[in-house]
């Protein structure tokens, strides 16, 4: 009797597991027939690419590697924390018109068609260096922008947590206008977007879901790059459309809460709501490959109208040394939320034991917002990438995490809020890494 270890899998984890090493098997001779022309029309090209990782946590706390995904560890083992298969279609229609559809099956607090589409657009180019895009475009603001979900594309086990983590926008509906300059033997590409964005996601607590609307999104990017550099600049302010779910149950609260009873409600309220306030996005960035070594880093600052979002600064310096197919690598990352987190004043007790219990209860209820998100950690990686082939890439890394007291909010766990002491987490990860 062979032991089979899908066999005991959740059906979530069988079907996303089988489905990644099908793909990995059978897209080699896809796009080998693709290329000969055998199967597909010329207009029409067909990409796929998809991670199978592993991830090993010995502490009671579990990796977000983005800010809301679910929390997807077993006991001390993930395999979908890093596991996603994506696919694309780019379809040449003509007088530089084309469109491009991207799809990508991973862990998701919602599963749904809408959820999976990352990118869905139409782009026509009027000019040969003007591009204009409409659908559903990713938020360019980063070096890897166009490439967070592809695990072939990057050096490391997964987009450094530190600084892609916070980001609560991957895409948005809308529309953005590029232009191109030459600039020696490279090329200078200004970019102006916005639009409108909808995502579900755990908000600070894994067990509740609240709907992040964003309306509107309006930023710029620069980037400048050429056979060995990248340098990248980008803003965007994103503005709440409407109040998360939880803020408006408390609000509803402090609504039958008269002004005389509890002075201070009225000032509680303006702080925990979040319609019409806004986030702003800066972000700096640089990288240069060569033929041995390989260096990247950047910068990011989050600043938030909201006060249970504090400002974040973020960053990370990787270094890398080619030695023929295998790249050993170093990350040094960090993360920090900036000023003082909000308090709010306990209740007056009033006499009366029904009032001073529903006082109570609503001021417990604001202590989801206090102190809010979070996030104070250091982390040192070290990994190798083996380029097994041309178009697969298997990978190890190491973390190990320093998290502040009442920093974690970038880890699920028992002590997922806030933490009466620091704390280290170690990560073993790996993974197999394709593109075709």
């Amino acid at each position: 009797m062979h032991w089979n270890p899908l066999k005991f899998a959740c059906p979530r984890l069988r079907d996303l597991v089988s489905a990644v090493l099908f793909c990995a098997c059978l897209l080699p001779q896809l796009s080998a027939a693709a290329d000969e022309g055998q199967i597909l029309d010329p207009r029409l090209r067909l990409s796929a690419f998809g991670t199978l990782g592993v991830v090993y946590d010995g502490s009671s706390k579990h990796l977000q590697r983005d800010f809301g995904q679910p929390d997807s560890f077993h006991g001390k083992t993930s395999l979908l924390t890093d596991s996603l298969l994506g696919a694309q279609f780019d379809l040449r229609i003509g007088n530089g018109l084309d469109a491009t559809v991207q799809m990508v099956a991973k862990d998701r607090t919602e599963q749904s068609l809408d959820s999976s589409l990352e990118w869905a657009f139409l782009r026509w180019r009027p000019l040969q260096d003007l591009t204009l895009r409409a659908g559903r475009l990713g938020l360019d603001l980063y070096l890897l922008s166009d490439c967070r979900n592809v695990g072939f594309a990057y050096l490391w086990q997964r987009p450094v947590v530190e600084f892609y983590g916070p980001l609560l926008i991957q895409n948005f509906d809308g529309a953005d206008a590029s232009y191109v300059f030459k600039i020696g033997e490279g090329r200078l590409q200004t970019r102006l977007f916005g639009g409108v964005t909808k995502n579900s996601l755990p908000f600070m607590q894994p067990d509740r879901v609240n709907v992040l609307e964003f309306n509107p999104i309006l930023g710029a990017s620069i980037g400048y790059e050429n056979d060995q550099f990248r340098f990248s600049a980008g803003y965007a302010r994103a503005r709440f459309a409407g109040n998360l779910s939880d803020v408006s149950q408390v609000l509803d609260g402090f609504s039958s809460v008269p002004q005389q009873v509890w002075p201070g409600s009225v000032a509680i309220s303006r702080a925990i709501a979040n319609r019409h306030k806004s986030i702003n996005f800066y972000s700096l960035g640089a990288s240069y490959e060569g033929e041995d070594w390989v260096l990247q880093a950047e910068a990011g600052y989050l600043h938030s109208d909201w006060a249970t979002v504090r400002d974040i600064a973020s960053g990370y310096l990787s270094l890398g040394r080619h030695c023929e197919a295998f790249t050993p690598y170093l990350v040094l990352a960090a993360a920090q939320t900036r000023g003082a987190a909000q308090t709010f004043s306990a209740p007056p007790i009033t006499g009366d034991p029904t009032t001073d219990a529903q006082l109570s209860a609503l001021y417990l209820a604001t202590q989801l917002f206090t102190p809010g998100v979070a996030v104070d950690q250091r982390t040192v990686s070290a990994g190798v990438r083996w380029d097994v082939q041309r178009n697969l890439a298997l990978k190890l890394q190491w973390d190990t995490s320093r998290v502040a007291a009442q920093g974690g909010s970038l880890w699920w766990g028992p002590a997922s809020g806030p933490q009466s002491s620091a704390t280290t987490v170690n990560l073993l990860s790996t993974s197999l890494n394709f593109a075709y």
